[in-house]
């Protein structure tokens, strides 16, 4: 006998499902849905989803944290603990001031996820913490001892973001 999903007292029909995955219609289900079906059939309709809908392995926690997945753990970082982000395809390596985790994320999803006062991405590769910054030396920053290269299309909004944040004396 096939088991069924229930969800607050009703069996998992589309309409259901509608109600608790957003979008349903726009994705390609396991093919048809009955009015109910199987829990497995429902596990994968809602993996599909997920991957459909591009869930994040980054998720705002709190003001001032972020969940990071890495390393089959959940870290709860602190935005300020966030040195820059330096992104590799379908993975980014964020690094803190005491390690680097690696996050299956893109660089675009995971800036999304950051406060835009704080971050500027610089480079198609990287994301700054602007505060962090400690000298710009030509086309590249500085942060500890990292060194990391700016795009001549950011360089610009990266000294008006720094100017703005730090107006000159006087």
């Amino acid at each position: 006998m096939a088991r069924c999903v229930i969800i607050d007292d009703e069996p998992l029909s589309r309409d259901v499902l509608r109600k608790y995955i957003g979008r349903v219609k726009d994705l390609n289900l396991v093919g048809e849905c009955p009015d109910a079906f199987e829990a497995t059939h429902f596990l994968k309709a809602v993996n599909r989803a997920l991957e459909r809908l591009g869930e994040s392995h980054v998720t705002r926690d709190e003001p001032g944290k972020i969940l990071l997945k890495a390393d089959k753990k959940l870290y709860a970082i602190e935005f300020s603990r966030i040195l820059y982000v330096e992104g590799q395809g379908d993975y980014i390596r964020v690094c803190l001031d005491d390690r680097k985790l690696v996050v299956h994320d893109t660089i675009k999803n995971f800036l999304a996820s950051l406060p835009e006062e704080k971050f500027l991405r610089i480079h198609k590769s990287y994301i700054v913490h602007l505060d962090k910054i400690e000298c710009i030396e030509g086309n590249q920053v500085r942060i500890g001892d990292h060194t990391i290269p700016v795009s001549p299309a950011s360089r610009e909004e990266l000294l008006n973001r720094l100017s703005s944040r730090n107006p000159p004396p006087g």
